[in-house]
């Protein structure tokens, strides 16, 4: 896999992992059911975690591979 392959399949990734913790967190705000409002805050809080560390991954990838 190219350099750019693996820049792309992490962009890729990113937006996928965004798109669900927005939706997971515009169904947190219609939520009437407890447990179901508890199940989706933590998945939208470990969803947050993972997307946090595949930028910081892009971010060091594009910038720091090469030293």
């Amino acid at each position: 896999m190219s350099d750019s392959d693996t820049v792309k399949l992490l962009r890729e990734c990113i937006s996928g992992i965004q798109m669900a913790v927005f939706s997971v967190d515009e169904l947190l705000e219609k939520v009437t059911h407890k447990n179901l409002y508890e199940i989706l805050k933590k998945y939208s809080k470990n969803n947050s975690l993972i997307l946090i560390f595949l930028i910081s991954y892009k971010v060091y990838y594009v910038n720091f591979r090469n030293i």
